[in-house]
């Protein structure tokens, strides 16, 4: 997977991460709801793959989301986002509104995936 970094000025970087295959997105989502320890149907896996649209952090957002709500309100939030714009933009503020209504520290976690996953 290659990645491309963009200067966007005062020492700020962008780095662009090619999206994943449909069979590399149905993966990761498999290995996260793996590791959380959910039983998720391959239909469920499946749909949040496609959804999640190849990117990385959507998919490790939305099978975070199916730890603490259920599968199908999870899946109607991403068919629902219509309007909404990016799909990362849509993740994080999710994550963020979350974190400010429950207060709690924002979930740094997607950052730290971003940023150091080479091969997610």
């Amino acid at each position: 997977m290659s990645r491309e970094i963009h200067s966007a000025g005062q020492g700020e970087r962008f780095i662009q991460v090619p999206r994943l295959s449909e069979r590399e997105s149905v993966e990761v989502a498999a290995n996260q709801s793996a590791e959380k320890g959910l039983e998720l149907s391959d239909a469920i896996i499946e749909e949040t793959a496609h959804l999640c649209d190849g990117i990385p952090a959507a998919l490790v957002w939305a099978i975070d989301r199916m730890s603490l709500r259920t599968p199908a309100l999870v899946l109607q939030d991403l068919r629902d986002r219509s309007g909404i714009g990016d799909l990362t933009e849509y993740c994080f503020r999710s994550s963020f509104d979350s974190a400010l209504r429950l207060g709690t520290a924002p979930p740094g976690r997607y950052f730290t995936f971003l940023a150091v996953s080479p091969n997610p």
